[in-house]
């Protein structure tokens, strides 16, 4: 749909003015790979009439660009995490303060060695991208397209949850994070071209994805607790203790939220979202007929 490569090119030049601007503060960062994560969304959707050449060039190009950002928003979010986790007053507090520190020295460094020339890239390469994604496209984008696309990312996300219950590993939680998210952002997208938007659904992968996001954060957060302890020698025992029973508890909340997110066939949503897509546009004709006719009553 012409709508959506619209969307798109816009999403993208805002994402590369973000990007020559050089602000690294750790808000501005967190919103240019927001608007990327939303371009890469746009892409899986018109991925049919890209054609799957030019879409895994483009998308390719686009992970390259955000991944310079990636290092500086870890850093930020670990001292996030630390003060979540960290009670007030305990046995711990004291190693919790030397933490902090650490951790905040470690986001100023990583946030300092962002240099302009690598935004500068990143902002070329975007550019780039909306520059050939405004050249005619090989094919139209059908309802039929888009619905596929979306039952392909909800195929995904509940078969990334099924191997993280089976292997439970960081990095599978991680995969079906990744996935979740995807799916998340397409439906977000489609949003302005579905006359029903499937806010629900929406918002329950949204949840779910800060779930699953809380988690490999404090994974990320022990890591760093640990190779902290090893120079230290001070006794984490317990803020481990207090750090795994919260991700058990995201976790719980997580599989929970992705048993009814994806209790629903892949057949029955990728109906659903073409029957709404092609309301949407009944709706839209309808409208625009009506529209016709006051006019010509004038």
């Amino acid at each position: 749909m012409d709508l959506l490569r619209t969307q798109l090119t816009k999403n993208l030049d805002r994402a590369s003015r973000s990007l020559t601007r050089g602000s690294r503060s750790d808000r501005h960062i967190h919103e240019i790979r927001r608007q990327l994560k939303h371009c890469r969304a746009l892409l899986r959707l018109l991925r049919k009439s890209l054609g799957e050449d030019v879409y895994r060039r483009e998308n390719a190009r686009l992970r390259d660009a955000g991944r310079p950002l990636a290092a500086v928003r870890d850093a930020a979010v670990l001292v996030r995490a630390l003060e979540d986790l960290c009670p007030r007053s305990s046995d711990t507090a004291t190693f919790c303060r030397h933490l902090r520190a650490a951790l905040r020295l470690e986001s100023r460094e990583r946030n300092d060695q962002l240099h302009r020339k690598a935004l500068l890239s990143s902002a070329h390469a975007i550019r780039g991208v909306a520059l050939r994604i405004r050249a005619p496209p090989k094919g139209r984008v059908t309802d039929a397209d888009l619905a596929n696309a979306v039952k392909r990312a909800y195929r995904a996300g509940r078969r990334a949850m099924a191997e993280a219950a089976e292997h439970d590993t960081r990095a599978r939680l991680h995969e079906w994070r990744k996935q979740v998210k995807y799916f998340a952002d397409e439906l977000k997208s489609l949003s302005q071209v579905m006359r029903k938007s499937m806010g629900k659904t929406r918002k329950k992968s949204h949840r779910l994805a800060d779930y699953l996001g809380d988690d490999h954060d404090l994974a990320l957060l022990h890591d760093k607790i640990i190779e902290y302890r090893r120079s230290t020698g001070a006794s984490v025992a317990t803020l481990i203790r207090r750090l795994a029973q919260r991700r058990a508890e995201l976790q719980r909340k997580a599989y929970n939220l992705g048993r009814r997110l994806f209790r629903v066939s892949t057949w029955r949503l990728e109906a659903r979202v073409r029957r709404r897509l092609r309301r949407s546009k009944s709706s839209s004709s309808g409208a625009r007929a009506a529209r016709r006719r006051s006019n010509k009553g004038k």
